[in-house]
């Protein structure tokens, strides 16, 4: 079964990367904030941040308010894994639609707003960790 589940993942992953289609978003989100498997749930809130993170805002815009719901469903979720998926979600939805991002922030419990300041500042001390760390880096 395990092999299965994560071939699926695997399906699962290219299809959002290589195609963008706006109606890919409402099964995604209806199953991420729904569905009663924590593993689907938290594997569906990391496909949505890679989603975020190759979609044109474009195309996320057809669907703008599912993905704030599911955004917004999942900061709250119970498993750990989808909430800080959500989280980084937060995050890549935010350089799409900042305004709105914005004031999905504000619907937050205070809780959830501080867990997710707190990711972005974990996010920069990453992305700072890796800066100049490639190689052939000016030619070395």
């Amino acid at each position: 079964a395990q092999v299965v589940s994560s071939a699926g993942t695997v399906c699962v992953r290219y299809i959002v990367s290589y195609v963008h289609s706006p109606r890919l978003l409402p099964a995604l989100a209806t199953n991420l904030t729904t569905h009663k498997s924590k593993e689907i749930r938290s594997t569906l809130s990391e496909v949505l941040v890679l989603l975020l993170e190759k979609w044109s805002s474009s195309t996320i815009e057809k669907q703008q308010a599912v993905v704030r719901d599911a955004i917004r469903r999942a900061c709250v979720d119970a498993d750990p894994t989808a909430r800080t998926c959500a989280r980084k979600a937060y995050w890549a939805y935010k350089r799409h639609f900042p305004e709105d991002a914005e004031q999905l922030f504000q619907r937050l419990d205070v809780a959830a707003q501080k867990q997710i300041e707190r990711e972005r500042n974990i996010g920069s001390v990453d992305s700072l960790h890796h800066v100049g760390t490639g190689e052939g880096t000016f030619g070395i």
